[in-house]
């Protein structure tokens, strides 16, 4: 049961992003692995918000970080980047973000 729970929850991300895609979408490349989240926030994007906790099972806080396109305030690219606390430190199960516009 532990190893359902990350792939149904990025399938229903996947599920939501694929109903928005009539807006803008496109993809959003970021670091495989990092120390910190600094390391997967690209030039040019803000954390916007973030939350912890346990994704896969591993009793370990990962974490979910909403980041904002920086510009003007008003209609933004953002997305959603989901984060595994590992003992290497952090990685992302998907590298390519899909980002709503």
């Amino acid at each position: 049961m532990k190893s359902r729970k990350l792939p149904l929850f990025i399938g229903i991300i996947g599920s939501l992003v694929a109903v928005n895609t009539c807006f803008s979408a496109y993809v959003l490349n970021i670091s495989a692995k990092g120390k910190v989240i600094e390391n997967f926030i690209p030039a040019g994007w803000t954390l916007e918000d973030r939350t912890a906790g346990d994704l896969n099972g591993d009793s370990k806080d990962d974490l979910a970080l909403r980041l904002v396109k920086s510009g003007e305030p008003g209609d933004r690219p953002q997305s959603l980047v989901i984060l595994l606390n590992t003992k290497n430190g952090l990685t992302t199960p998907l590298r390519h973000k899909i980002t709503m516009g």
